[in-house]
């Protein structure tokens, strides 16, 4: 199953870039040269249209990653404009990177670009995927599409009806498959990934009704694909945009240390993410339900504020 965590901004920060497929071009499916052209391109309307985003791409060959950063020392020529975002003394300078050499570089803005995309006789896809289709190919795609700070582009010349799991053994190629449909849809579709969204619990019942009441507008259960948000608390004054995770803890919270563990990465992972967090006990709670829901609604206001200064500034 892949584990998806939710963004605070949902401004068009994942898509799939579908590149028209060529078969008179690189019929090895080693690197597709259409997909080189489009990333390259891509390269560019990035620093043009966000200079202030560092940006880092992945190329899932090294083959496929070199003739990216090929095509780019040839395109720089005509556009010398854009010399800076590659100077040695920019603190997060582009990179090009493969599947084996991309762990942990993180940047703004991630282009992930597959690179293969051979066609049989019949038009069909040919199955061969790559590094990820070995053992442990999960584990380099995983890393790949969690290096973006805000926003990921998946550019391929074959969508995720292309891809049939039936025809593939290891993990990596079927969540490759997922991931793509996911990144088509914006980020909302996980088709079999997907997981139903539980009910609220009393608890969190009164948690949201509280808050609400005070003036909160909240995304109960928010996310998909593995883990929800129990509560996310929307910025009024920038529709589509998240400023505050709330958790709220359960019996199986308090029993297991491990679990507990696994909460604090989350909870890093999501600050990572652009989330601010905010922890509701339950114990607190029920010994003063209105100081508790004055400290979430305080620390929501002053995650508000502080958005909206940022973006006034």
């Amino acid at each position: 199953l892949m584990t998806t965590f939710p963004g605070s901004d949902v401004d068009d920060v994942v898509r799939h870039v579908l590149v028209e497929y060529d078969k008179n071009r690189d019929p090895t499916g080693a690197s597709r040269s259409e997909e080189v052209n489009r990333v390259v391109n891509l390269i560019i309307e990035h620093f043009d249209n966000r200079p202030d985003e560092s940006l880092g791409v992945v190329g899932f060959g090294s083959k496929h990653a070199e003739r990216i950063a090929d095509l780019l020392r040839l395109t720089r020529v005509a556009r010398p404009d854009l010399d800076s975002f590659f100077s040695e003394t920019r603190s997060e300078r582009l990179f090009i990177k493969n599947l084996e050499t991309v762990q942990g570089d993180e940047r703004d803005a991630i282009i992930l670009s597959t690179g293969y995309g051979a066609r049989n006789a019949d038009g069909t896809l040919a199955h061969r995927f790559g590094p990820i289709a070995n053992s442990g190919g999960e584990r380099r795609l995983n890393v790949a599409i969690t290096r973006a700070r805000k926003r990921i582009t998946l550019v391929s010349t074959f969508d995720h009806r292309d891809i049939d799991p039936d025809r593939v053994s290891n993990i990596g190629p079927k969540l490759l498959r997922d991931y793509i449909q996911y990144a088509s849809s914006g980020g909302i579709d996980l088709g079999e990934a997907a997981r139903y969204k539980p009910e609220l619990n009393p608890f969190e019942i009164d948690v949201r009704n509280r808050l609400v009441a005070a003036g909160l507008v909240l995304s109960p259960q928010h996310g998909s694909g593995g883990y929800l948000i129990d509560f996310a608390v929307k910025n009024p004054a920038r529709p589509g945009s998240y400023v505050l995770a709330i958790e709220c803890d359960g019996a199986s919270y308090h029993s297991a240390p491990i679990a507990r563990e696994r909460d604090r990465l989350r909870q890093e992972h999501l600050e990572r993410l652009g989330w601010r967090f905010h922890r509701i006990w339950s114990q607190d709670w029920f010994r003063d339900p209105a100081t508790e829901a004055a400290k979430a609604v305080a620390a929501a206001l002053a995650a508000i504020n502080d958005a909206n200064s940022e973006g006034s500034s």
